[in-house]
This record gives structure tokens, C-alpha cells and sequence, in this order.
């Protein structure tokens, strides 16, 4: 699954969390204010909206931050191509090596030539 996917689903049970913080515990105040519902209902109520809101919140962040790294292993390939690549840099890095030993030897004997 892309990281968009699990952006979206992040955003919209953050935004289900925040609803469920904030909104259940102001509904129940708001009723107990206007219709005369018991404050101790109301506040054991919105206390577990809160609680309830806190403990998915950390859920959800565990979740959404846990599934970050099936993105690391997903690039195991990449790291595969990576280490391919290193190979080869390493195999072009000794034939230059060899290629200018060789043209030191042709250096020194244009010069013995020369003199």
C-alpha cells in the first residue's frame, strides 16, 4: 500500500479522534446544561470520550508509524540494485587504476625516448 493510503487513513482517524475528544465530551455538557442531565453522567461520560479518544490516538500512531517501515523493506530491491551498482563503480575504479599505471609506464618511456 502507497504512502498516500496510509496518509489519508491517518488523517481521517486523527480527524475521527479529535471528533471523539472534543465532540462527545461538548455534546454531553451542552445537554446537561440544556436539558437538565445529571453533571456526574454527563462528566463520566465525557471523561471516557476523552480517555477513549487519548488511547486510539496512541493506537493509531503506533499503527500508522509501524507500517512506515514495510516501506524500508520495500526497497530491498533498491538496496539490491545499490549494492550492483557499488560492484561495478569498484570494478570501473581498478581498471582506471590499471589504465593509468599504464600510461605512467608509457609516460616514462616517451621520456627515456625523448632524452
Amino acid at each position: 500500500m502507497s504512502r498516500v493510503f496510509f496518509g489519508l487513513i491517518g488523517i481521517f482517524a486523527y480527524l475521527s479522534i479529535i471528533a471523539i475528544g472534543f465532540g462527545v465530551p461538548y455534546i454531553f455538557m451542552s445537554y446537561a446544561i440544556k436539558y437538565n442531565l445529571d453533571f456526574i453522567i454527563a462528566g463520566v461520560v465525557a471523561a471516557i470520550a476523552i480517555i477513549a479518544a487519548a488511547g486510539l490516538g496512541v493506537v493509531v500512531t503506533a499503527i500508522l508509524f509501524g507500517e512506515s517501515r514495510f516501506f524500508i523493506e520495500d526497497k530491498s530491491g533498491e538496496l539490491e540494485k545499490l549494492s550492483i551498482f557499488r560492484a561495478q563503480s569498484r570494478a570501473m575504479l581498478e581498471e582506471l587504476d590499471d589504465v593509468v599505471s599504464i600510461l605512467k609506464d608509457i609516460r616514462d618511456i616517451l621520456r627515456k625516448v625523448g632524452e
